[in-house]
């Protein structure tokens, strides 16, 4: 993963959550813990600035 992952939009966080899903069911490695940690980080985030507003 080079660049990270920003969600603006409920559909981005939904398409987040698709993600996080999909990637449970694919065997364990470096990159699926990498993008898994980065969508973990991006959901935060997003989480954090709706919790601000």
């Amino acid at each position: 993963m080079t660049e990270p992952i920003v969600l603006h939009s409920d559909a981005d966080h939904q398409q987040a959550q698709q993600r996080i899903a999909a990637l449970h069911g694919e065997p364990d490695s470096p990159a699926k813990t990498e993008e898994l940690q980065a969508l973990a980080d991006a959901i935060l985030v997003f989480q954090l600035r709706l919790d601000e507003t």
